[in-house]
């Protein structure tokens, strides 16, 4: 019996504050990378996708495009 099937792993790329927009107010976040990678026996093997990153709250957990961490331009 064969196993296989996929997985999606995160790779963080950076780290840092910024405002967030469901928080409405500044917040940790981490700058994150998705990877979908094909398994065998559960154990992943090599990647065959990369998806583009996000930027998630690490207190709500929202997940952002990377425009968020752009200065604005009405300041």
């Amino acid at each position: 019996m064969l196993i296989w099937g996929n997985k999606t792993l995160f790779k963080t790329l950076s780290e840092g504050v910024f405002h967030c927009p469901r928080c409405g107010v500044a917040r940790a976040y981490r700058q994150r990378l998705a990877r979908r990678w094909f398994t065998l026996f559960f154990i992943p093997v090599f990647p065959y996708r990369t998806d583009d990153s996000h930027v998630e709250c690490t207190t709500c957990k929202g997940t952002f495009h990377d425009a968020v961490l752009q200065p604005s331009a009405t300041a």
